[in-house]
């Protein structure tokens, strides 16, 4: 249902009328959706319509078990690619020069329970392998559909 603005105030409010004593009888939000804005705009009244509803978005986190899944699975160009996200992932994370670094990420990568959509080592195996926001949300919607 839409709100309703009068004066800066949310409506209806206590013991609401139309500012000329005429009562919106009991339940005046109701009566209200059935004005025309120019009816409204009459009584110094503004409709705000609800914001759309956002749609389900992804968890902060997904399965490792299921992403790795998924990674095995899916390829830059979908399924049918026969690179697969798996093998860049695991390629890029061997690639770290840093031996601290590659090592601390090989543990993250092979024991954490879940794998973290914007985590720091999520956008930097990103990057480093040229995966969008988009396919990682694509490949993400596919893990949680994996067993």
């Amino acid at each position: 249902m839409p709100t309703f603005i009068r004066n800066g105030q949310s409506m209806p409010y206590e013991d609401f009328t139309t500012g000329e004593g005429e009562s919106l009888a009991n339940e005046p939000a109701l009566n209200l959706v059935l004005w025309s804005d120019e009816q409204l705009l009459a009584h110094g009244i503004e409709r705000h319509p609800d914001p759309e509803p956002e749609p389900p978005g992804l968890p902060a986190e997904i399965p490792m078990h299921k992403a790795k899944k998924a990674l095995a699975i899916l390829g830059p160009a979908g399924a049918e690619d026969e690179t697969k996200w798996l093998d860049l992932v695991e390629a890029a994370i061997d690639g770290i020069e840093n031996p601290i670094s590659r090592r601390c990420t090989q543990i993250e990568f092979s024991v954490a329970p879940n794998l973290v959509l914007n985590g720091a080592t999520t956008l930097a195996v990103m990057a480093a392998i040229g995966m969008s926001e988009e396919q990682r949300d694509t490949m993400a919607a596919f893990a949680l559909t994996l067993p």
